[in-house]
């Protein structure tokens, strides 16, 4: 157990502890992790006055230079699940004896001394995806059904109740926890990257698509995580489907990595080998890098079948890119006129809308358009002081 401490500044009185739960942080790559670091930052951006107590598994490199009134802790545990139960357990955390402790994941730890509880509720993945309405509707793959999802909505409910602030990042998922675990949840939406909002030079996309062997606007481009519900093998069987004009003019890169992008490598290197020339492969790659090569896409394709917000397709928003993504309450929700929506259990819908997005230019150029300006609302400034203000709640 380790931890380090810079000196707390003498000329800034602390008014509040905020003990931070971010396990997270140790996956930068998937949203949940995405989301810790990012509110982490700006929460350090905007407070002086407080002091936060950052508590993770292993020490992020993304974490790296907090200020003064920042004070990170490591509490080694055998994986995710017993380190948000247990960390409050340490020694630091229980001499600490925090005013607020914020888990930023559904989860609530053994012990939290005298701290208000913020629990911030990302998404209800389990009860939604498993259940009845969303399989009669094909909304879930069946491969998302489990036992955990179907108990899950009233062990959450026990959860939801111990919290003295429970937020979560979009009205659907509000909704979703009234109906799954039948208590209110306060919205306060995500941010966005910096590396996605800021403005990008024709030089600079056409410098980074070389790296990666693409060219500016000859590429879709896929990029968020790999799980089951992200239905990246309905997406990729959509591409195969396209006409071979398409498929010969543009490319499809596929960025992140985990099982379903190995399992397209292991068909491009078999039977599906005479495609393999059509698709470009970045694996897990720097957000300054990622932001650059979704502004010089074409068009992004995002078919999960479930979200609570839906960083990628925001994001493809955020650099005028048009995205053909799920017809799901998210996303309709956080970019309802820059998206081109689509069944996501329906290949054929994919195709027929890339197809659409390659010849309709009055289309596309409406669609990028809107995007410009679709999530210019989405702030983590924004966010960071509305979470200050929850904690001065709990306090009182």
């Amino acid at each position: 157990m380790s931890g380090v401490r810079i000196p707390e500044s003498p000329q800034i009185p602390a008014t509040m502890k905020i003990a931070i739960n971010a396990g997270y942080s140790e996956m930068p790559y998937g949203g949940v992790g995405r989301y810790t670091i990012d509110l982490i930052k700006n929460l350090a951006a905007i407070d002086k006055n407080n002091s936060y107590y950052i508590f993770s598994r292993i020490h992020s490199c993304h974490l790296s230079g907090l200020p003064e009134n920042f004070f990170y802790y490591t509490v080694p545990a055998a994986d995710l699940r017993s380190f948000h139960k247990n960390f409050s357990q340490s020694k630091q955390y229980k001499e600490i004896n925090p005013d607020i402790l914020h888990m930023l994941h559904f989860a609530v730890p053994k012990h939290r001394g005298s701290a208000g509880l913020v629990i911030t509720i990302h998404d209800l993945i389990y009860p939604v995806l498993s259940s009845l309405s969303m399989l009669l509707s094909r909304r879930s793959p069946v491969s998302c059904i489990s036992l955990e999802g179907l108990l899950s909505s009233f062990s959450g409910r026990n959860l939801a109740r111990k919290a003295d602030a429970l937020i979560t990042v979009s009205k659907t998922s509000s909704r979703d926890i009234r109906q799954y675990l039948g208590v209110d949840a306060r919205v306060i939406y995500s941010g966005l990257n910096e590396d996605f909002i800021s403005p990008k030079t024709p030089g600079q996309i056409s410098e980074t698509c070389s790296r990666f062997g693409l060219e500016a606007k000859k590429y879709f481009i896929y990029f968020g995580g790999h799980g089951r519900r992200k239905n990246v093998m309905n997406i990729f069987q959509a591409w195969n489907n396209l006409p071979a004009a398409v498929k010969n003019y543009y490319k499809f890169c596929i960025a992140g990595e985990g099982y379903y992008e190995k399992k397209i490598k292991k068909l491009l290197a078999g039977r599906l080998r005479t495609q393999a020339g059509n698709f470009i492969f970045t694996g897990n790659i720097a957000y300054a890098d990622l932001s650059v090569l979704a502004a010089g896409a074409y068009a992004s394709i995002y078919g999960s079948f479930y979200e609570g917000f839906g960083f990628p397709a925001a994001e493809s928003c955020a650099v005028g890119v048009p995205c053909i993504c799920s017809d799901i309450p998210s996303l309709r929700e956080i970019m309802p006129a820059s998206g081109l929506f689509v069944h996501p259990a329906k290949i054929s819908e994919f195709t027929e809308a890339i197809i659409e997005l390659c010849g309709n230019k009055n289309l596309y150029n409406k669609i990028s358009s809107d995007s410009s300006s679709a999530c210019s609302g989405f702030s983590w400034k924004k966010s960071a002081e509305l979470y200050i203000e929850v904690y001065k709640n709990c306090r009182q």
